[in-house]
């Protein structure tokens, strides 16, 4: 998918907001722990790639990754 580093980080942002949301809803976490957890992580690393293409992906998907990479990180 063709898109200017405009778009990408746009896309990024809407999805790294989603899924701090979804980290506070559903993990009870405080805005600063999601915020911790999302910048600091693999996942991030990842989705900050365009190359990954991990952008195109839901706000779900991008959360399930990082739940997982935390269940790992935190076993």
């Amino acid at each position: 998918m063709n898109v200017t580093l405009s778009e990408f980080e746009y896309m990024k942002e809407g999805i790294v907001a989603d899924v701090i949301s979804i980290l506070m809803s559903e993990k009870k976490y405080s805005l600063a722990e999601a915020m911790n957890y999302v910048y600091n992580s693999n996942t991030f690393s990842l989705l900050s790639d365009p190359e990954t293409d991990l952008y195109i992906h839901s706000s779900r998907y991008i959360y399930n990754m990082l739940v997982h990479e935390m269940e790992l990180t935190h076993a």
